[in-house]
């Protein structure tokens, strides 16, 4: 089975690029320089009337041949010289730090030329040098890698100049996936448009291709070619456009025999309990046959628009049953009355009849919710085919029990092993608390329609997603002494088509165990397997915790609606919400109350989507304590979003409980090439996630362009290459045990006149 998660989670391990072309800085009439790491015994790395002029790029075209993990690339590019005079020119070639480039050849013309390979010390040198003569910060990204730099003796007035650039490059390879970038994003760097762009890639490996996934916002062409080959291209041809992102794209070879659909992706600091996320996507299956029976509760508590508005979403669900579903509609108030006396196939006649049955029935009586679950425990279910549940409900319970810890444990002793409950609450009269006790002891869920909402649409969704089951009586087993703890869900349910499969939990004891999913398909039990490795140290995917860390609150908040506050929850929610900085419904409260006792320097370095989700949200903490009502409505959806949370961008663009859309907490943050991201503080700069860690860290103020921006800067070029490119002013992050902040100095930046 084609796993098309290890493919994405590939994508932040494999950090291999291609380099895309250089660029061409004209130089002063007859100079040369050369970047020693000792420049005060040697001379400056530029001549002091060296003033770099960027020559024009016009075209850039690449063509890359990949082998076996191995690419061959040749690269063409003109330049032009807009000037009425010959000037020498050299041309600078950075490499990606961590790159090694093989048989690489510069050709200008038809002359072949020597390239000169500065090390990363010498190429801090130079970019260092350009930042400060250009007085532009992106120059910094090259500054610790090696570059490849070659004098062009004459670049004549208002001519091109055309250089071919050619080496080989080997890729690295993780889970049977190379990944492959040409960056193009550094034609930004240029004044003028690039006319024409086109970069042919083409893959042939010995073993299948048997994923591909673009990593870009670029227009990919990719073709199949055969079932070893596949095509990508790029192409850019008008005058005023220029690529604003990289060719970019991962591609999986042969079968990942093990992992057989199943994912695992872990997190683990030394000493600490470990995170992991295991999933399983469900593959292509088609949704398993199952037995729907719709509960309608018809007692007075159904009065007024809500029971016309049961029928007609029902009548809704009727004609979106499968082929192969079978149905049967059971009403009741004081006593249960069904409408077949078993499940019926799904054919015209019977959906005829089921139609005439649910127009017959009016609001009136008591609403006996014990009566009724004991008529759904009474069915003899097939042992294996889903049964799916859909109780419609208008108000509680006043005849027979009418706890919903009793209503539920009846539920639960019962046993039905294939039996899901999925309540309907029409109105915000209902027992929320009640009606989740009984949806919870079959593994279910709640859905509640308020007066003002489209009742078609949301039971439609519940009926789609329950509809598209693929897989039911889930057990998971782990080998040898490994051991789990918090884990979400804390039984496996089900998998469905739209919706894989994910168990987020923690581990103390790091090792390789085998993971089995055991699950029912259509009268057949299916087993996968998974040799699952979890580290003793992996930090590279921190956002597994974090989810962990929502679901946990999801959790906790769960238990306050069903048994009420616990002082020991809250205190848990509050050290939740402090250390992964959890900005929920439930934890606003919390996390305010902890920055009271910052200082108001301090508090200016706090994450400005702290505020953002509390404008968003509000507190909901007392929420949790409603029963019914809309607020009590509002709890259940919040908190059943939190114990499902399974997505990366579900942490940064909440869902809105006040107004439709999504918070703009994306706009706040911003990932950087490396993988580092940066956030917008509440004082306006973009901070490494760092400073969260070390709000009290001595401070520094040094301007853009000072001796002690370039006296850090040269002393730790990987963090000049890493993110100070990006920004000039507003930036804030912490080295040698000093929070650094860069502002810009107008004064600094002022061009100084010429000499006459």
């Amino acid at each position: 089975m084609k796993n098309f998660l290890t493919l994405l989670l590939s994508l932040f391990l494999l950090q291999t690029a291609a380099q895309a072309g250089g660029f061409v800085v004209s130089a002063c009439k007859d100079c040369y320089w050369y970047p020693n790491d000792k420049p005060s015994m040697y001379g400056e790395p530029f001549p002091d009337d060296f003033d770099p002029f960027f020559v024009s790029l016009t075209s850039e075209t690449a063509k890359v041949d990949i082998a076996d993990g191995k690419a061959k690339v040749e690269i063409v590019q003109t330049f032009y010289n807009p000037l009425g005079d010959t000037i020498p020119s050299y041309f600078l070639f950075p490499v990606p730090q961590g790159t090694t480039l093989n048989d690489f050849t510069i050709m200008v013309g038809e002359d072949k030329y020597r390239a000169e390979k500065y090390s990363p010390a010498q190429s801090l040198i130079v970019f260092q040098e350009l930042v400060k003569r250009t007085k532009k910060p992106d120059y910094w990204q090259y500054a610790n890698g090696e570059t490849y730099r070659m004098l062009i003796y004459k670049t004549l007035p208002r001519q091109t100049v055309k250089l071919t650039i050619t080496y080989t490059q080997n890729l690295h390879k993780k889970d049977n996936v190379y990944s492959f970038n040409y960056p193009l994003n550094t034609q930004h760097f240029y004044k003028s448009p690039i006319k024409e762009t086109n970069v042919a890639i083409n893959v042939q490996e010995n073993q299948a291709i048997s994923n591909y996934l673009s990593n870009t916002s670029l227009n990919l062409s990719q073709k199949n070619v055969n079932a070893n080959q596949i095509t990508v291209n790029y192409s850019g041809k008008t005058a005023t456009t220029k690529a604003t992102d990289d060719v970019a794209f991962s591609y999986q070879v042969g079968e990942v025999a093990i992992t057989e659909g199943l994912s695992l992706v872990t997190y683990k600091k030394p000493n600490e309990d470990g995170y992991f996320m295991l999933s399983y996507d469900g593959g292509k299956k088609t949704p398993a046959n199952r037995d729907v029976l719709f509960l309608i509760d018809a007692s007075s508590n159904m009065s007024g628009d809500k029971l016309a508005k049961t029928k007609k979403a029902i009548q809704g669900c009727l004609a979106k049953l499968a082929s192969n579903d079978r149905f049967n509609i059971m009403a009741f108030n004081d006593a249960p009355k069904p409408a077949f006396d078993a499940f019926q196939v799904n054919n015209a006649t019977n959906i005829g009849a089921a139609n005439t049955f649910l127009g017959s029935l009016t609001a009136s009586g008591g609403s006996n919710v014990q009566m009724a679950l004991k008529a759904v425990l009474a069915i003899n279910p097939d042992k294996i085919r889903p049964f799916h549940t859909l109780f419609f409900c208008g108000g509680n319970p006043n005849v027979g029990l009418d706890d919903g810890e009793d209503l539920a444990d009846m539920v639960t002793k019962a046993n039905m092993k294939t039996l899901r409950i999925y309540p309907v609450g029409m109105g915000n009269t209902v027992d929320v608390t009640l009606y989740d006790q009984i949806a919870a002891a079959t593994l279910g869920y709640s859905t509640y329609v308020l007066p003002d909402e489209d009742t078609d649409a949301l039971v439609g969704n519940l009926f789609a997603t329950t509809g598209s089951v693929v897989l039911t009586n889930l057990q998971l087993y782990f080998s040898g002494a490994f051991e789990i703890k918090d884990q979400f869900p804390r039984k496996p349910d089900a998998v469905y088509t739209n919706a894989p499969f994910v168990m987020i939990g923690r581990y103390k004891r790091p090792g390789d165990y085998d993971i089995s999913l055991i699950g029912d398909y259509n009268d057949q039990m299916n087993r996968f397997n998974l040799r699952g490795k979890f580290p003793s140290d992996d930090q590279r995917f921190p956002y597994v915790a974090k989810l962990w860390a929502v679901r946990m609150v999801g959790n906790h908040c769960n238990d306050i609606r069903i048994n009420g506050k616990d002082d020991d929850i809250t205190e848990d929610l509050g050290d939740l919400a402090e250390n992964f900085m959890l900005t929920t419904p439930y934890t606003n409260s919390i996390v305010k109350k902890n920055q009271s006792y910052l200082s108001d320097a301090e508090k200016t370095l706090l994450p400005q989507f702290y505020n953002t989700a509390t404008q968003l949200y509000g507190d909901h903490l007392p929420y949790l304590d409603k029963a019914a009502g809309d607020q009590a409505i509002i709890a259940n959806r919040e908190v059943w979003t939190m114990l499902n949370i399974s997505k990366t961008e579900q942490l940064i663009n909440p869902s809105n409980s006040k107004a439709t859309g999504n918070a703009k907490i994306a706009d706040d943050l911003k990932t950087l090439p490396s993988g580092r991201t940066l956030y917008k503080t509440v004082g306006g700069l973009w901070a490494d996630f760092e400073i969260l860690d070390k709000l009290k860290t001595t401070s520094k103020r040094i301007a853009f362009y000072s001796p002690d921006y370039f006296n850090v800067m040269s002393k730790h070029p990987d963090i000049a290459a890493d993110f100070l490119y990006t920004s000039r002013d507003k930036l804030t992050f912490i080295t040698d045990d000093t929070r650094y902040e860069i502002y810009e100095d107008k004064e600094l930046l002022k061009t100084p006149e010429k000499k006459k």
